[in-house]
C-alpha cells in the first residue's frame, strides 16, 4: 500500500510540474496562482492518504473484534462494540 501511495505522489508531482510548464507557456508566470493551487492539491492528497491508511488499519482489526465478540457470546456474556471517531468530519467541514 505504501509503494502505491509513493507512486501516486510521484505521478501527482510530475503532473503538477507539467501543468505549471503549460500554464507558464500559455498564460505567463504571473497567472500561475490563478490557474493552479499546488498547496490545495497537496493538502488534499495527504488528507486522502491519511483516510486510506486509517481505514486500512481499522479493517485489519475487524476479524479479531468479531472473534472476540463471538467468544464472549459463547461464554454467555453481553457484548457492546463501540466505535470512536476523531472528529475528522467536523474538522473537514470547518475547513470548507
Amino acid at each position: 500500500a505504501a509503494a502505491l501511495w509513493q507512486r501516486m505522489l510521484r505521478s501527482l508531482c510530475e503532473l503538477m510540474i507539467a501543468e505549471k510548464k503549460h500554464i507558464r507557456q500559455n498564460y505567463g508566470k504571473h497567472n500561475m496562482s490563478v490557474h493552479m493551487d499546488t498547496a490545495f492539491l497537496m493538502r488534499h492528497f495527504w488528507a486522502v492518504q491519511q483516510k486510506f491508511f486509517k481505514q486500512l488499519l481499522v479493517s485489519m482489526k475487524v476479524d479479531k473484534a468479531a472473534q472476540m465478540v463471538q467468544d464472549a457470546l459463547v461464554r454467555g456474556e453481553q457484548v457492546v462494540v463501540s466505535m470512536w471517531g476523531t472528529g475528522e468530519a467536523q474538522t473537514e467541514a470547518g475547513l470548507q
